[in-house]
């Protein structure tokens, strides 16, 4: 079993499901994992675990590997896991396994926190039709950058003659938390909202926005 990791804060201890997925990531590099290992590694119910594992289990995350003997031989053994996909972002999982859809902004967001440093493609990547997306990253993007949550570190720039652009690369200065900040129309104009405090970060230029 992989050693427990030091944890500073409670907000450690209770994961959601960005950090149970990144516990289910650590404990399979050491090779089969059970429910209990994961609760281990945290302050959550055995019952919430196990409803994630569930989850990852029928959407074809994890594939059984396998029991392991309790110590104490009158206790049923323990069910063990092993992943058999990893995408790119942690999975967002119905209690069924199929996909749960959340908006195009918590997607962006969530690359953006998971890469630091990236381009408008790298957000639309993970969509089944990115290009259908790109228009919305780009302003996403464009906003943020005005509401100082994002950096521009490289310029877009001419690849050579023939040859296309080079996109833009961006890095996110301000992580605000799990929840995406949101851009909002006032009567003041477009203001950037972040949805974990509850507060506006910036007052940006232009009409329109998200409610």
């Amino acid at each position: 079993m992989a050693p427990k990791p030091h944890f500073r804060d409670l907000k450690e201890l209770r994961p959601g499901e960005d950090g149970l997925w990144e516990i289910v990531l650590r404990l399979d590099r050491h090779g089969p994992f059970s429910v209990s290992d994961i609760t281990g590694q945290t302050r959550l119910s055995v019952g919430a675990v196990s409803r994630y594992v569930a989850r990852l289990y029928r959407g074809g995350y994890l594939a059984a590997a396998g029991e392991r003997t309790h110590p104490r031989p009158w206790l049923s053994p323990a069910k063990l896991y092993r992943l058999v996909r990893r995408p790119t972002l942690p999975p967002r999982l119905n209690l069924d396994g199929s996909v749960r859809q959340e908006p195009d902004i918590e997607t962006f967001w969530r690359t953006m926190k998971m890469l630091t440093v990236f381009t408008v493609n790298d957000l639309t990547s993970t969509f089944e039709c990115p290009r259908t997306k790109e228009q919305a990253a780009r302003l996403y993007v464009r906003r943020l950058v005005l509401a100082g949550v994002l950096v521009i570190v490289e310029a877009s720039r001419v690849k050579g003659p023939g040859r296309g652009r080079a996109p833009a690369k961006l890095r996110l200065i301000r992580n605000l938390g799990a929840r995406a900040p949101r851009v909002l129309s006032t009567p003041e104009g477009l203001v950037v909202f972040d949805s974990n405090a509850g507060e506006i970060v910036a007052t940006i230029d232009g009409r329109g926005g998200d409610r």
